[in-house]
């Protein structure tokens, strides 16, 4: 008994693959910057909600912002970062003079704790909560830009 397969359209098929191709390299940074776009208010969100009746004055919160979109190492894709950005005077346990600090540092200390404080996680909260977020949110950027060529 022997099966026989016929493709008709293999052509219009490769045509279209080429086109998303295509439009998925020309495209990727505004994807990724709308996924990122949504993980900066995620973030912003957990950590209001953390920072709720405490002494913060939202300078950490307002620094959480988007980084600079990079090439892979490899070459083969691009990424980008979602973190508080900048410097604060902060005066804590371990800065006592109250000297520049990195905001990154201070979000990692209340995400991961001190020898003196508890862990109060909300980056990977933020994360978690936002991922399929940020997925919708990039489904749709890829449909609006590649369906609109």
């Amino acid at each position: 008994m022997a099966f026989e397969v016929d493709f008709d359209g293999l052509e219009d098929i490769q045509r279209m693959l080429l086109k998303n191709a295509e439009a998925a390299e020309k495209f990727a940074e505004p994807i990724l910057l709308a996924g990122a776009q949504v993980l900066v208010n995620a973030q912003k969100a957990a950590l209001s909600r953390l920072s709720k009746g405490s002494r913060s004055d939202g300078e950490l919160i307002n620094s959480i912002g988007i980084g600079k979109v990079k090439k892979s190492k490899s070459g083969s894709g691009i990424h980008t970062d979602v973190f508080p950005k900048g410097t604060q005077s902060h005066v804590s346990e371990m800065n006592t003079k109250g000297k520049k600090v990195r905001n990154a540092n201070v979000g990692f200390m209340i995400e991961y704790g001190t020898s003196k404080t508890d862990a109060r996680p909300w980056i990977s909260a933020a994360e978690h909560a936002a991922t399929d977020a940020v997925n919708d949110a990039m489904a749709k950027k890829w449909e609006e830009v590649s369906y609109g060529e």
